[in-house]
């Protein structure tokens, strides 16, 4: 992403100055790159310009320059998705750039959990036959992320001062167009020329980016304005709302998780909603919580953790007994499949330091 960022600023300078002058247990779970899901954009960049429309403050030099201001949208898309072995190889599409419609690809390691970007020619190096993969250069994300997890070339990881290298800062709530994320990954990349920093929200991406030059002024603010994950649209999040209320056959209501739900998601929820999907999520409610364990071992110490087996309780006890769990911040992250399966367990007299241990193994993972 950095790298295209950069390329976005650096055309639009061109184009002014020739007138006037970018854990959880599976990567799927950080990061849902599944075919049709798109994020817009709305950047905001600032271009030193002597025909300028405005002034700011350039604190490297000490005084106010002239400069220009461009706001776009900017869709990020998952035109198509494929499988090979470990890997998952996700053909993306960039929209609003100043070049136009560009591509780019990311290669998804699932077995190391990293996410690898490469541009259209590089990605023919990577791909050099129908069967192998040539992983080349540091990955763009390593997940789970953690607080003081860096990663990046290996003559910087050797650096002490966390430069030149991407770094988890902290875990910050963040306010962007498209509504409020709890839980975000403040991951820095700073370098003596310039930094960029962006917020990582898992089951969503980044919703918030910055890069800031230091010299002359070269800034770019991203901010998520929507998000469109398969059959989710996140059009109402700022009005504190998903779009996701499920159809209604008779009294059945029938809805396919399509995404993570954790804390965050949860608690944007209306009352009607969570019913809608409890109801909807009901049946197969273990094996949907299995099926996000990349590894047969580890879906096998699930199932041997914690019985597979059901409470009786009603939707409203079930609702409440989330959004209890959910207060604790400790278990924000954990994906509501679990919650359900240990709240059923709890219901039907399941050993109670097991299901500790079970909450404390998810708090790790997650």
């Amino acid at each position: 992403m950095i790298g295209r960022i950069l390329i976005m600023i650096l055309a639009l300078e061109a184009i002014w100055s020739s007138t006037f002058f970018r854990v959880y247990s599976s990567v799927g779970e950080f990061y849902p790159l599944e075919k049709d899901n798109y994020w817009v954009y709305q950047d905001q960049i600032e271009i030193q310009d002597l025909q300028g429309d405005f002034e700011v403050y350039n604190k490297y030099i000490g005084k106010k320059v002239t400069a220009k201001r461009i706001k776009q949208l900017r869709t990020l898309k998952v035109l198509s998705t494929e499988t090979r072995g470990d890997f998952k190889i996700v053909k993306m599409q960039e929209e609003g750039t100043p070049e136009g419609i560009i591509t780019f690809f990311y290669v998804v390691d699932n077995k190391n959990r990293r996410i690898y970007s490469y541009s259209n020619e590089e990605i023919r190096t990577i791909l050099s036959n129908d069967k192998d993969i040539t992983i080349r250069g540091s990955p763009e994300y390593i997940f789970p992320l953690q607080v003081g997890l860096k990663w990046g070339e290996p003559e910087s990881m050797k650096r002490k001062d966390n430069m030149y290298v991407f770094f988890v800062e902290k875990i910050e709530d963040v306010t962007v167009p498209a509504g409020t994320f709890k839980n975000c990954f403040k991951i820095v990349y700073y370098t003596l020329p310039d930094e960029t920093i962006q917020w990582f929200c898992p089951n969503v991406g980044v919703i918030r980016f910055e890069y800031r030059h230091h010299g002359t002024i070269n800034n770019l603010v991203s901010e998520l304005k929507q998000l469109h994950i398969n059959e989710i649209d996140s059009s109402n999040l700022s009005k504190k709302e998903l779009d996701i209320i499920p159809e209604v056959s008779g009294s059945e209501f029938e809805y396919m998780n399509k995404v993570i739900i954790n804390s965050s998601l949860w608690k944007l929820f209306t009352k009607r909603e969570k019913k809608a999907y409890i109801l909807g999520y009901a049946n197969g409610l273990v094996n949907a919580a299995i099926y996000y364990l990349p590894t047969r071992k580890k879906r096998e110490e699930l199932i041997g953790t914690i019985p597979n087996l059901a409470g009786d309780i009603s939707v409203d006890e079930l609702i409440e007994k989330i959004d209890e769990f959910y207060s604790d911040e400790r278990n924000y992250n954990i994906p509501i499949s679990y919650v359900i399966l240990i709240i059923r367990n709890q219901l039907i007299g399941v050993d109670e330091e097991i299901i500790n241990e079970y909450i404390e193994y998810l708090r790790a993972i997650f």
